[in-house]
C-alpha cells in the first residue's frame, strides 16, 4: 500500500493523506472521498505509512500538472501566503493523450511541453 500526501483542487483545505495499492506520480489529479461526496485532488508527494487511518484514492483522471507547474504554484503559494491548491489552480493541466501524442510524433515530449 502506497500513501500520498493530496491537495484539493480550487480549495484554501489543509492537504491530507490517502491511501492506493496503485502507484501515482506527482502531479496526477486523482478522485479522493470526502464525506458524503468525491472530490479532485492533485498528488503533491507520496509519504510514509501514516499512525491514522486513511480511506483510499477512488480513481485517477488523465489530467496532470507537469514538474514546472508545481514548482511555480509553489513559489505562488509561499510568496503569496495562498493555499498550493489556489495556486495549482491558475494553471491549465496536461492530458495523458496530448503527451502520448507528442512523444510518438516528436520523440521528445518534455521539450516540447516546456515550449507551451
Amino acid at each position: 500500500m502506497k500513501y500520498y500526501k493530496i491537495s484539493f483542487l480550487r480549495s484554501s483545505a489543509p492537504s491530507l493523506t490517502y491511501a492506493s495499492s496503485q502507484l501515482f506520480s506527482i502531479g496526477s489529479i486523482v478522485s479522493v472521498p470526502l464525506k458524503t461526496t468525491h472530490k479532485e485532488a492533485i498528488i503533491i508527494g507520496e509519504v510514509q505509512k501514516p499512525s491514522f487511518e486513511t480511506s483510499e484514492i477512488v480513481s485517477i483522471s488523465n489530467l496532470f500538472y507537469n514538474t514546472e507547474q508545481m514548482e511555480i504554484a509553489k513559489f505562488i503559494s509561499e510568496y503569496y501566503f495562498s493555499s498550493f491548491s489556489e495556486a495549482i489552480s491558475l494553471f491549465l493541466p496536461y492530458t495523458l493523450h496530448i503527451l502520448r501524442h507528442l512523444s510518438t510524433s516528436s520523440g521528445n515530449a518534455q521539450e516540447i511541453l516546456r515550449e507551451w
